[in-house]
């Protein structure tokens, strides 16, 4: 409550901030995550199921209050998170070009991250980043950032 009270006094008018929030408890073999309106982080298990972390949470910055839930999720050798900005799954464009489709970019996003289990992480990011530049023909709206992190 205290960064969202702060964000508001530093932020301009309509503008806000998104966080995901992570901590590794290694003892516990788990992650507890809040969320304040950043898209959902993807889990990748060892044996390559994908999951969609559905953590809502209000974004930062705009309202007096805001309500951000957290959850705590188990984690194995091999489990793959996976952290982006909107940017990376609103620049997919569906099978009518049109981007801007959060839902269909997440879909997107979550095959391409089953289609690359087998490699390392450098190379997951780089042929996800690299097949989304070709897709928009090298011109990005918004940015993109994608950060994984291998337990």
């Amino acid at each position: 409550l205290m960064m969202n009270s702060s964000l508001g006094r530093f932020l301009g008018v309509e503008q806000y901030a998104t966080l995901c929030y992570m901590k590794y408890l290694r003892r516990d073999g788990k992650i507890e995550i809040i969320n304040a309106g950043h898209p959902y982080p993807i889990l990748q298990q060892s044996d390559g199921e994908v999951e969609v972390l559905d953590l809502v949470g209000d974004v930062l910055g705009i309202h007096d209050t805001v309500e951000c839930r957290s959850r705590s999720i188990p984690v194995a050798a091999g489990h793959r998170l996976f952290i982006y900005t909107d940017g990376l799954i609103e620049s997919y464009g569906d099978s009518q070009g049109k981007v801007g489709n959060r839902i269909w970019g997440t879909e997107k996003l979550v095959e391409q991250i089953s289609n690359r289990r087998d490699l390392s992480l450098e190379d997951t990011v780089d042929s996800i980043i690299d097949d989304l530049v070709k897709q928009c023909d090298g011109t990005l709206e918004d940015d993109v950032v994608l950060m994984v992190v291998e337990f």
